[in-house]
């Protein structure tokens, strides 16, 4: 359970990084890097962080791995990923 909680937080953290690399490129006018890396986020929020596991180590009360990250972040995450009926994976691989 703590590689998989790891391996959640590593995820998040990409996402992030990739949020915050898009939003210095959108602010700066690079709009090659500015697409690609909005390219990047859809990805995120469109396919992998809609997993059920990870909709539940996000969620406060989940896993509530959104606590170690930026405001901006979660807001973003909640505007473009969050659906508003969507399961949850509370139990994973190791029930």
């Amino acid at each position: 359970r703590l590689m998989e909680r790891a391996l959640a937080n590593r995820i998040f953290t990409q996402y992030e990084q990739a949020y915050y690399l898009w939003k210095q490129a959108r602010d700066n006018s690079d709009e090659n890097r500015a697409t690609f890396l909005k390219e990047v986020l859809n990805y995120y929020t469109s396919r992998l962080l809609r997993n059920p596991r990870l909709i539940w180590y996000w969620d406060k009360k989940g896993g509530n791995l959104q606590s170690l990250y930026e405001l901006d972040t979660i807001t973003y995450y909640t505007e473009n990923v969050k659906p508003k009926k969507q399961s949850q994976d509370a139990t994973g691989p190791f029930n």
